[in-house]
């Protein structure tokens, strides 16, 4: 796990309904992994891999995209 680089800012805080800013690459993944009543569905699942594939990568470009799937995900979910 020493390679994974869960403190990422993103480019952009994701904000929930509750009004807690998601600042990290982290707290969305945490996020996500709390609220979820099935982590094997397709949309959490490639929401969860997005995130850990810009975990190991650290890209800008792989930040951005998993966090427009992690919001489209709470908003789908009225999470935020």
């Amino acid at each position: 796990m020493s390679d994974l680089q869960w403190d990422l800012h993103l480019l952009q805080p994701i904000k929930t309904l509750h009004g807690r800013a998601l600042r990290t690459l982290g707290d969305v993944d945490e996020f996500i992994r709390d609220r979820s009543a099935a982590p094997a569905s397709p949309h959490v699942a490639g929401t969860l891999g997005a995130l850990r594939a810009a975990a190991v990568s650290g890209s800008d470009e792989d930040c951005r995209l998993a966090r427009e799937r992690a919001q489209k995900l709470l908003r789908a979910n009225r999470w935020g």
